[in-house]
């Protein structure tokens, strides 16, 4: 189960990158805005950062 999760998500990983990347986009944009949630403004911006890392190769998906 754990394998086809991980070829799930290698095989989606650049769909994974964009949605984490809108969401950390709309949370800079509340940032600005006033109205901050410091925690999933940290979150979101991670996970985008990452996804983007293994989908450039940056990262290695552990075995």
């Amino acid at each position: 189960m754990i394998k086809q999760f991980r070829a799930f998500i290698i095989k989606n990983i650049k769909y994974f990158m964009y949605v984490c990347i809108i969401l950390a986009i709309k949370e800079w944009a509340d940032l600005f805005r006033g109205d901050v949630d410091i925690g999933r403004l940290i979150l979101n911006t991670f996970l985008a950062f990452y996804f983007w890392g293994l989908s450039t190769g940056k990262f290695e998906f552990r075995e």
